[in-house]
């Protein structure tokens, strides 16, 4: 049984709940709005930021059933960026199917990814706690607020390694460590135990994003789920690429820029850029730091020895930096 697979049989009852009211409270009397939720919601996701948040809320020993519907919240906040990066990215495939914008067209899929951000907002109000709401409203802020940073960057070769941290940070670590903090609230917990789930969260993100980069390009399509090599076909750049235009001697450094400055040799001469990146050591400079976050994260967990899920939490950690999809 997979890690993912263990998480869930954990808080099985509260994960079919979730499911529940993932397609009810989507139940839209608009038929395209209704048919791209179902899509999107139906097509296969981890669901690792539901689950992340219901086993936060076990470690912190929560009996209720107020997590429920800020799961669902953090579930449709997730995938709200989904449908819009697809757009703005101009990816095809997305967990393996069309994404929802070459079936529906980009007006009608941006428009449900703001339906779903309202109805994350609805959900976080059930909680009648302030501070769910603010989490929510931070991770969204953050959200925006990196994907335009990327964007004005995007085909910058002189992004920086922080740059890149600071993009993934708010980009996709803000939500993982999100879902950690608010499993913990819902539970009261103390203040001591709501930073080590922040930290825990915000390390696990960091983690699993730069992972996540390195699958871009070193698994294969139909295994990830997404179209392979995308972010260098678009001019994007992530950890591998950052390194090796770094690290790499003034030759291969001058071919690299050649290649990456060209959206038509970029697309190309992809297997070529890959090839560099290894050999200047980007994949494994990568790898090398999902793993020290993954550490961070399950260091993070000390004030929990003894609970009887935090062992999960560790695993989740420790399976995200040798995940293959």
């Amino acid at each position: 049984m997979s890690v993912i697979e263990r998480l869930t049989a954990a808080v099985e009852n509260e994960m079919e709940q979730v499911e529940k009211l993932l397609f009810s409270t989507v139940a839209s009397e608009v038929e395209v709005l209704r048919s791209i939720c179902a899509h999107i919601l139906g097509s296969g996701g981890k669901r690792l930021r539901p689950l992340l948040l219901l086993i936060s809320a076990r470690v912190c020993d929560y009996q209720g059933r107020a997590q429920i519907p800020i799961a669902c919240a953090l579930e449709y906040l997730h995938t709200a960026t989904l449908l819009h990066d697809d757009v703005i990215d101009h990816a095809d495939i997305r967990r393996g199917a069309s994404a929802a914008h070459v079936l529906w067209g980009n007006q009608a899929t941006i428009l449900a990814g703001d339906y779903l951000f309202a109805k994350a907002l609805w959900l976080a109000g059930s909680a009648e706690d302030l501070r769910v709401i603010r989490v929510l409203a931070d991770i969204s802020t953050c959200l925006s607020e990196a994907e335009l940073f990327q964007i004005a960057r995007c085909g910058d070769l002189s992004l920086s390694e922080q740059d890149y941290f600071h993009i993934i940070r708010n980009k996709t670590a803000s939500l993982i460590g999100g879902a950690a903090v608010l499993g913990g609230m819902v539970s009261n917990a103390s203040p001591e135990e709501l930073n080590a789930l922040h930290a825990y969260g915000m390390s696990l993100g960091m983690a699993f994003q730069i992972v996540d980069d390195v699958l871009d390009y070193r698994s294969n399509q139909q295994e990830f789920g997404k179209t392979i090599g995308k972010d260098i076909c678009e001019g994007s750049l992530t950890l591998p690429v950052i390194h090796a235009l770094a690290s790499c001697a003034s030759g291969e450094r001058e071919r690299l820029c050649t290649l990456l400055q060209d959206s038509s040799l970029r697309t190309r001469h992809l297997d070529e850029i890959l090839a560099i990146v290894d050999r200047c050591g980007g994949t494994r400079h990568a790898l090398d730091a999902a793993d020290r976050f993954a550490r961070e994260a399950i260091d993070a967990l000390g004030v929990f020895a003894g609970r009887q899920h935090a062992g999960l939490l560790a695993e989740l950690a420790r399976y995200v930096v040798r995940r293959r999809s």
